[in-house]
C-alpha cells in the first residue's frame, strides 16, 4: 500500500467547470443513428420514431451539448438533402453505408430538445459554399419571410433553433478527410465561413475552428489567419488499446493528450498576448477504441450497419474518469467537450433491435461526473505522487454546499488516500469502480462493471479512505 495526500484550499480555484463539458456526438455512423436514436420499428419507439430507453438514458448522462453530424461524415454531407418530404437515399463513403436521410437535420433538433441538449453544429467547409453555410443558417436561426426560414415553417417547425455553436469542418489536417488541406488552406476557408457567421450574420455566436493537440505549427498557422472569427479552438483526441502497450501506459495516453493540451494552450496565451483575443478550446470528439472497426462485410452499404461497437472493461472506465479530471484541471480553458459517440458506436449506451439496452462501463463515470462535476475546479496540492498512480481532480459547489473529489488509482496497489478542506460536515456519498477482472465487460442483463458504495472516514477535516488498486472514485462532501 502507499499513502497520497491531497490538501485543498476553496480560495485556490483554476476555474469553472462547464457544464458543456460532459457533451455527446451523433454522427450517421453505423448503428449510432439509425437502431441507436431512431428506431420507428423498435417496439421502444415513441411517436417521433425516437427509442425512449436511449431518451431517458441519454437524460441520466445529462449531456447539455452534442455535437451534430459528424465527424467524417460532415465532408460530403448536404443538410438539404436531410429535410422536407423528398429525402433520397445516398451513398456514405466515409463509412462505407447506405444514408437514407429518413433521420436529418430537424429530427436531431427535435430529439435534442428531448434530451435537453444543445447542438453543436458541423458544418461541411471542406466541398460546400459561404452560400450553402449562409443558407444553413437561414433554415435554423432566421424566424421567416426567406427561401429556406419559410422551408423550415413548411416543414413544420415554425420558430427558428437559435443555434449558437458552429463548428467548421473535422480533422481537416488529416489525409483520411474527404477534402484534406493544409494549415493555410483550412485557415483561410475557416476564415471566410466564420466572417460570415460571427461578423455578417450572428455576432454572439460562437466559431469552432479544427486544431490539431500535437501541432503546433498548425495551430499556429490556423489562429494567424482566422483567429479574428474564432472563439474556440477544437482537439480531437483518442485512447488506443493496442498489443504492445501495457495497461498501464494504455490509461496514461491520458497524460499524453494533457502535454498537448499543454501545448495547445501555449498558443492560444501567445495568439492572446498579440492579439488581445481569448480562444479558447473545445475537446469536441474524444474516443476510447482499440483500432478494430467491428465492421460485418456482409453489411457494407446498407443502413444502420454494426460499426466500432466496442465493449468497455474497467481499464476503459479509468480512462473515462481520468479524462473528466484532466478537464477539470484545465477548467479555465476547456469550454466544451463531447464523447464520440453517444449510442452503440464506441459508445456508453448499447441497444438490440428487440428493445434491450444496457450501460457500458464508461457509462457510470461519466453519468457521477457530469452530475456532481459542476462548480469551480480547485487546485490540488499533493503530497507523495511523484508516478501519478493517483490522477484526480476537485470540484467545489458553493451553492448546494458539496465538494466532489474524483479520484483515478491506476496503481494496482491499494492507496491510503487522504484529503484536507477547511468545513467538511459529512461524507454524502461515497462510490468506487474496480474489478478483479480487467477484462469483464458488460452485457444485456449484466451490468456488473458498475460502481459500488464504500468506507470514507472523516476525522475533523481530513478524509481518510482506502482506494482498491485499479479504481475510480467518486467522495462527496456535505460543507
Amino acid at each position: 500500500m502507499f499513502d497520497v495526500k491531497w490538501s485543498l484550499d476553496r480560495n485556490n480555484v483554476i476555474g469553472e467547470v462547464k457544464k458543456e463539458i460532459y457533451g455527446g456526438f451523433v454522427e450517421h455512423l453505423g448503428r449510432n443513428v439509425y437502431g441507436g436514436v431512431y428506431e420507428p420499428d423498435s417496439p421502444v419507439a415513441d411517436e417521433d420514431g425516437f427509442r425512449k430507453d436511449v431518451i431517458s438514458l441519454v437524460r441520466e448522462l445529462d449531456m447539455p451539448a452534442t455535437r451534430y453530424p459528424g465527424g467524417c461524415y460532415i465532408d460530403l454531407e448536404r443538410w438539404e438533402d436531410s429535410v422536407g418530404p423528398n429525402r433520397k437515399a445516398r451513398l456514405e463513403p466515409a463509412w462505407h453505408q447506405l444514408e437514407p436521410n429518413t433521420f436529418g437535420l430537424d429530427e436531431f433538433m427535435k430529439w435534442a430538445r428531448k434530451v435537453n441538449t444543445e447542438p453543436l453544429m458541423t458544418v461541411n467547409v471542406a466541398n460546400r459554399t459561404l452560400m450553402d453555410t449562409l443558407s444553413l443558417y437561414e433554415y435554423c436561426n432566421f424566424p421567416g419571410g426567406t427561401y429556406w426560414s419559410d422551408q423550415r415553417r413548411a416543414n413544420g417547425v415554425e420558430k427558428p433553433y437559435n443555434i449558437k455553436n458552429w463548428c467548421l469542418g473535422n480533422e481537416l489536417y488529416g489525409p483520411w478527410e474527404m477534402g484534406h488541406m493544409s494549415a493555410a488552406e483550412y485557415g483561410r476557408l475557416a476564415r471566410e465561413h466564420g466572417k460570415l457567421l460571427k461578423k455578417k450574420l450572428d455576432p454572439e455566436c460562437n466559431i469552432i475552428v479544427t486544431g490539431y493537440p500535437h501541432d503546433r505549427e498548425w495551430n499556429r498557422t490556423v489562429l494567424d489567419i482566422c483567429g479574428e472569427y474564432t472563439d474556440i479552438l477544437s482537439l480531437h483526441c483518442g485512447f488506443a488499446k493496442t498489443p504492445e502497450r501495457t495497461e498501464r501506459q494504455y490509461l496514461e495516453r491520458v497524460d499524453f493528450f494533457e502535454k498537448g493540451l499543454i501545448e495547445t494552450i501555449k498558443e492560444c496565451k501567445a495568439y492572446e498576448a498579440l492579439t488581445g483575443r481569448h480562444i479558447s478550446i473545445s475537446v469536441d470528439e474524444w474516443i476510447i477504441w482499440d483500432f478494430d472497426r467491428r465492421r460485418r462485410p456482409e453489411e457494407e452499404w446498407t443502413v444502420g450497419m454494426h460499426l466500432l461497437e466496442q465493449d468497455y472493461s474497467i481499464q476503459e472506465a479509468l480512462i473515462t474518469g481520468s479524462l473528466f479530471s484532466c478537464f477539470h484541471r484545465y477548467a479555465d480553458w476547456i469550454d466544451i467537450a463531447c464523447i464520440a459517440q453517444s449510442v452503440n458506436v464506441i459508445a456508453p449506451i448499447r441497444t438490440e433491435p428487440d428493445g434491450t439496452s444496457w450501460k457500458q462501463s464508461i457509462f457510470f463515470p461519466f453519468q457521477l461526473t457530469s452530475r456532481n462535476g459542476r462548480g469551480m475546479s480547485l487546485k490540488i496540492e499533493e503530497l507523495n505522487n511523484a508516478d501519478k498512480s493517483i490522477y484526480g481532480s476537485a470540484v467545489l459547489n458553493e451553492d448546494n454546499g458539496v465538494l466532489t473529489l474524483f479520484i483515478t488509482n491506476r496503481s494496482n496497489e491499494e492507496c491510503k488516500f487522504t484529503a484536507e478542506f477547511d468545513g467538511i460536515s459529512n461524507v454524502a456519498e461515497s462510490v468506487v469502480m474496480d474489478c478483479d477482472d480487467h477484462e469483464k465487460t458488460n452485457a444485456p442483463g449484466d451490468e456488473t462493471v458498475k460502481p459500488r458504495p464504500f468506507t470514507v472516514a472523516l476525522n475533523g477535516n481530513t478524509v481518510e479512505a482506502v482506494l482498491p488498486g485499479f479504481s475510480w472514485s467518486m467522495i462527496k462532501l456535505s460543507l
